[in-house]
């Protein structure tokens, strides 16, 4: 299979991501990310970190394209009082929800749709009070650390959904 072409047609139509998987003769996985912009790739089954990048860069996508996630990180950039703040907040929610992207797809996890969307709702929700707080001038560990914030409800609503 080294140096063939795999491609999916209607690929680029699409709105979806496929991860490719592929097992080599020594038992490793290789994988990577086929997409509507690309939706063809040439095989090269030597280990590759393609993926892990593949998977950063499919996170900062899901985040910028979803309307839930642009509110909850509106909520936390009120709060935010610093560019340096500003940057850890907005790199610590894309690193948990790519991480997440990622664990739930190479596990092969499914998602209960309510669920999800429930606890969607729920972080804008908490952040909301916490917008009131710091702009009343008072204090609490998301207005202090909300780069902390950002990631650990992010990356703890996703191991909370892989039981779903």
């Amino acid at each position: 299979m080294e140096g063939r072409t795999l491609s999916i047609e209607g690929l680029d139509h699409t709105i979806t991501d496929v991860l490719v998987s592929i097992m080599r003769p020594d038992g490793e996985p290789v994988r990577y990310m086929l997409s509507a912009e690309n939706p063809s790739l040439s095989l090269h089954l030597e280990q590759t970190h393609r993926a892990a990048l593949d998977f950063l860069m499919l996170g900062v996508r899901h985040i910028l394209t979803g309307p839930d996630h642009l509110l909850f990180l509106l909520g936390l950039l009120l709060i935010v009082g610093d560019r340096w703040m500003l940057l850890k907040t907005v790199s610590s929610f894309t690193l948990a929800h790519s991480l997440t992207l990622a664990v739930a797809t190479m596990a092969d996890i499914r998602l209960s749709p309510p669920l999800l969307n429930a606890l969607i709702a729920l972080s804008i929700l908490f952040i909301a009070p916490e917008v009131m707080r710091a702009r009343r001038g008072g204090t609490s560990l998301t207005i202090r650390y909300p780069w902390v914030v950002a990631f650990a409800f992010d990356f703890c609503t996703g191991w909370a959904l892989r039981t779903a």
